[in-house]
């Protein structure tokens, strides 16, 4: 997710946030994403959004108790601040 960031932060400039709404769906041991969307974006590029809901849909996780869960969560980015080189 990082690296969506970090290619759109010459056309977004600055701190960006990101919300998703995603299903958590667990299978075995592990949980995987399904039905996942961009809720609210401070970058409306939709190159950005796509990267970054195919980052998402491939990421695993522990199972949730219970098998599935619905889950609402904002990404933000602070782009590294430079020290003027000292």
């Amino acid at each position: 997710m990082k690296a969506c960031f970090e290619k759109a932060a010459s056309r977004y400039p600055g701190p960006q946030k990101v919300t998703v709404a995603f299903t958590l769906q667990g299978q075995g041991l592990s949980g995987f994403i399904e039905d996942e969307e961009i809720v609210d974006s401070t970058i409306p590029d939709p190159w950005f959004q796509a990267c970054f809901v195919e980052v998402l849909h491939s990421a695993t996780f522990s199972a949730p108790t219970g098998g599935t869960v619905r889950i609402t969560y904002p990404f933000v980015y602070q782009p590294n601040r430079g020290d003027g080189g000292t």
